[in-house]
């Protein structure tokens, strides 16, 4: 017993000689000074920062939704990658942030229609519909529906935002909307006032409004209530209002999914940014049957249910140090059977993903303007910067790309060819 204490009292001096030793020694650079300071690295080793197109990340995090950001890149422009063997050959519709405008490219970049209308707002999501007339979001102030030669053919006004989705059995638009609620409020955390998202439900041809529901009141009344009062939103954001969920997707699930009751036709998916969470509702009783995100999902994007009853999901992600990355969730067993991640992806504010016919995936990193489209095994086999860059190098944002095949847009004339061989007059503006 002394022996091993005695062992141990030697250690602990040794120990505390060494420490001052060398704490001597640097402080009068002597002995062994001189000899580990000649091996030892003359720039500390730092982790590899990762990277990004745009140069202006950092400040995106905080600032919140911008219009566009530099990029050093500035001479990317339109298609940069094209591999016609392993991509999925079609029509991508897009819209940039900084223009009122909409295009319709080929897989090698090149516009075969616009769509273009001024408008007090900035547009947000464009869906094309069958005959050629399109739906847009003007940012907080309207929808609007545009026919082909980019004529208005109806407004609906109000606190539109983000994104809507079309019901074409029932002829209807269902829009996310806002309310502003100034009435003192639990929910408020003592600021008073909150907002409340809603969606807007408009017919489809006149855009007459047909309802409007509160989807902070589904939550609310829900067993997932108290994520509403897990934080407060605007610890970073300072606000009269509070954004307690922050919609930016809703979407109508088309069939049903055996595996998961809650996933039968005609519910709704809806994103909720600030609970980073995803939501179905029952559309007929606006009761909140399922939710997921929580602890696994950072202000995700654009949910969208896949042909297998998964879910494909844009997850932002804290910062571009942790990065973006895309998954595919089976909603049964909630375990990720897929997720894409590199070097360099991150959106911090926007973002889309989109499951093509041959099983690519088609991604928006839309804060920094470019979008590419990756094999299941992670290749990318087809890249676009958005061309719409200003004299300063600012590359402005894209919202979402979607690509269609031409059975999906009977508006195309049939001699269009998405390889580019021939592009008729008539598919011009």
């Amino acid at each position: 017993m002394f022996t091993r204490l005695a062992l141990l009292l030697s250690t602990v001096l040794l120990c505390l000689a060494s420490f001052g030793w060398g704490v001597f020694t640097h402080r009068n650079k002597i002995f062994p000074y001189a000899l580990l300071k000649s091996v030892a690295p003359t720039e500390p080793r730092l982790r590899p920062a990762i990277t990004n197109r745009s140069g202006a990340l950092r400040e995106l995090a905080t600032m919140g939704y911008v219009d566009a950001a530099f990029d050093p890149n500035q001479t990317n422009s339109g298609v940069l990658t094209f591999d016609s063997e392993r991509a999925s050959v079609g029509f991508s519709i897009y819209g940039s942030r900084t223009s009122q405008s909409a295009q319709l490219i080929d897989m090698k970049g090149r516009v075969l229609r616009e769509w273009a209308y001024p408008t007090v707002g900035k547009w947000q999501h464009v869906h094309p519909l069958d005959d050629g007339s399109l739906l847009v979001v003007i940012s907080k102030n309207a929808v609007h529906k545009i026919d082909l030669r980019s004529n208005l053919l109806w407004s609906a006004q109000g606190a539109f935002h983000h994104d809507l989705a079309v019901d074409v059995i029932r002829s209807e638009v269902l829009a996310l909307d806002r309310e502003y609620q100034t009435e003192p409020n639990a929910l408020a955390r003592g600021h008073g006032q909150v907002i409340d998202d809603l969606i807007t439900v408009l017919d489809l041809d006149t855009g007459e409004l047909k309802e409007s529901f509160s989807l902070l009141d589904s939550v609310a009344s829900s067993p997932y209530s108290y994520l509403l009062q897990s934080r407060d939103p605007n610890e970073h954001e300072p606000s009269l209002y509070v954004d307690l969920l922050h919609t930016n997707h809703v979407e109508i699930i088309g069939r049903d999914h055996s595996t998961v009751d809650a996933m039968a036709a005609g519910n709704l998916l809806i994103s909720s940014r600030t609970i980073n969470s995803i939501l179905v509702l029952d559309r007929e009783t606006k009761d909140l049957l399922w939710l997921w995100g929580p602890g696994n999902l950072t202000f995700q994007h654009h949910p969208t249910m896949l042909d297998n009853g998964n879910l494909l999901i844009f997850d932002n992600g804290p910062n571009e140090s942790v990065g973006s990355r895309v998954i595919e969730l089976d909603p049964a067993t909630l375990q990720i059977v897929w997720s894409y991640a590199a070097s360099g992806f991150f959106s911090a504010t926007r973002g889309s993903a989109q499951r093509l016919p041959n099983g690519n995936t088609l991604i928006t990193e839309s804060d920094t303007g470019y979008v590419f489209e990756v094999t299941p095994g992670g290749d990318v086999v087809w890249e676009f910067a958005n061309p719409d860059i200003s004299q300063e190098g600012a590359r402005s944002t894209i919202w979402r790309m979607l690509r269609y095949e031409a059975e999906e847009l009977p508006f195309l004339p049939e001699r269009l060819d998405p390889l580019g061989a021939d592009v008729s007059k008539s598919a011009t503006r």
